[in-house]
Formats: C-alpha cells, sequence, structure tokens
C-alpha cells in the first residue's frame, strides 16, 4: 500500500507574488512488527506479585489511529529455578497481559516466550539489585533555560535524592517521576543523561542531590514519587540509544533507525520485534512538596 500526502512548499521571492506547489510524494508503509514492553518487578520492602506485559504492532507512518493492539498472544515467563508464570490479557485493556503470581527476587533470570500470530518470540532477563534511596527532599531553583519562563523568575521546588553507590559492583541506574500519580519524565536534551546513569565514575561513593528531570519544577501540594531501578549491561545500552534517538529528534532530522531490543524471533530471525523486555529492582521515595 502506498500512502499519498501534500507538502506545501512556499516560495516568497523579492518583486514577485508568493507562490504555493503542492508535491506529491509516496511513503511505502513498513513492515508489522510485534512491539514488547514488559518489565518484572521488585519492590524493595514490600511483596508485589503482579507483573504485566504489553503487547502491540508497528503502525503506518501518518497513522492517526492508537496504536494498534497485539491480542490473542501466549505469554509465559519463566524463571531459572524451572517455575512458569502465565500471562492472560486483560478484557478491559486488549493487548495487555497480567500475572498475579509472579513475587519477584533478585539474582533470578527471567525468560519470557510469546506465541503470535504463529511466531514464536523470546528474551531474556536477569534480575539485578539497587541501591536504596537514602533520602528525598525538595530545593527551590528558577527555570533557567533559555525558552520558555527564562528570565521571568518562575521556577519551583526541584526533588532531588542522595544514595550510596555499592563499591566494586558495576551498577547501571534508571529513574522514573510521577507527579500525582502521572508519570512526568520525558527524554530531552536537557535531562537525557539523568535518566540513566553508569556507576563508572563513582562506583562506591555517596550521590547527593541527583535530580532526574531537570526541567521539573513542582508547586507546594504536589506529590512526587521517584523509582530507581537497577538495569543490566545490555538495557543500560538499548535505552542509552532509545533516549538519544527520542531526544535528539528535531522537525526535519532524517527517520531514526531502527533500535533492535532484546527480543527475537526465534520463528523468523528476519521479522524481529521490537521493544524490550527487563528485569529490575526498585527502590522508591515519594513526598509531599512544602512551602517554606
Amino acid at each position: 500500500m502506498k500512502m499519498l500526502f501534500c507538502l506545501s512548499v512556499m516560495i516568497s521571492m523579492t518583486l514577485f507574488l508568493g507562490c504555493e506547489e503542492v508535491i506529491e510524494l509516496e511513503l511505502a508503509d513498513g513492515e508489522t512488527r510485534l512491539v514488547v514492553e514488559g518489565r518484572i518487578e521488585k519492590p524493595q520492602g514490600t511483596a508485589v506479585s503482579q507483573q504485566e506485559i504489553r503487547l502491540t504492532l508497528t503502525d503506518d507512518y501518518f497513522s492517526q489511529e492508537h496504536t494498534p493492539p497485539a491480542t490473542g498472544a501466549e505469554v509465559v515467563v519463566y524463571d531459572d529455578t524451572g517455575n512458569s508464570f502465565q500471562f492472560q490479557e486483560v478484557v478491559a485493556e486488549p493487548g495487555l497481559y497480567s500475572c498475579e503470581e509472579l513475587l519477584a527476587e533478585t539474582g533470578r533470570t527471567y525468560t519470557l516466550t510469546i506465541e503470535y500470530a504463529g511466531e514464536t518470540y523470546s528474551a531474556e532477563e536477569t534480575l539485578l539489585p539497587v541501591a536504596p534511596i537514602d533520602s528525598l527532599y525538595q530545593v527551590y531553583q528558577e527555570d533557567s533555560r533559555p525558552f520558555g519562563n527564562a528570565g521571568s523568575g518562575a521556577g519551583g521546588w526541584v526533588p532531588m535524592i542522595d544514595y550510596s553507590d555499592p563499591a566494586g559492583v558495576e551498577n547501571f541506574y534508571q529513574w522514573e517521576v510521577y507527579v500525582n500519580g502521572v508519570y512526568v519524565i520525558e527524554a530531552d536534551p536537557g535531562n537525557l543523561f539523568r535518566l540513566i546513569q553508569s556507576d563508572e565514575l563513582y562506583d562506591g561513593q555517596q550521590v547527593e542531590g541527583h535530580t532526574p528531570d531537570g526541567n521539573l519544577f513542582l508547586d507546594p501540594g504536589q506529590v512526587v514519587l521517584i523509582r530507581q531501578l537497577s538495569l543490566s549491561n545490555i538495557g543500560f545500552d538499548y535505552l542509552s540509544l532509545f533516549f538519544s534517538q527520542s531526544a535528539e529528534r528535531g522537525l526535519f532530522d532524517t527517520p531514526p533507525a531502527t533500535i533492535r531490543g532484546n527480543v527475537a524471533n526465534d520463528t523468523d530471525p528476519d521479522h524481529y520485534p521490537l521493544g524490550y523486555f527487563g528485569a529490575a529492582e526498585v527502590a522508591e521515595a515519594e513526598m509531599i512538596i512544602q512551602a517554606e
């Protein structure tokens, strides 16, 4: 199938009237692929056995519809002791598969298998420990960005955390931030290297004043939750590419290159899926922003 769209080019020249030329471009639709979004989590200090994996399909570049779900799949996760956990599709949310019996453990390796549309997919990840968050606190800062509210005196309370990196162990971190229960952090040039980090430059040290989002300014009364997650080396490399591509794309950038995750198509390797299957221990800290 070919897709046609009109690109209007405005040409204005001195001493001449402006004109508009309509150019038709033909863009071939890409091959439909399975997209896997899932992570086995172990929250510190809490026994949580519910896990979720979302399956969707790639769509036409110019499609205005929601991302189509991959329904009717068979999803199973195995641990390295031989236990298997069946994920059932959520009736109210097609494409979301849930299991309420998987109590994750650090050090365990988890293998995902998916049977979908006559093909078998698989991925493997080891659940690594993560350093706990020592403290979460707020610091008032002005918005110094060159655009937006810069120079207007605007700003707000910035949430910051301290944590102690374990010595002699290669650690990779990812952070998530929720405000009033809504995920707010985005990958952009201002916070790209705050979202994920390697401890290569600070192994065994106390980290103070880390904020995962340098553009997040909060008001008193808002509830902020910061999640600190462990990453594998492969997971860190994947997210580095993914976040870099997300942050650096501009209006006239060339289309991004395909980023391969750790999920393989065992039936047809050339029909590879997208996305990533992860496993992580999670440290959490929550606070209400105060007026000081």
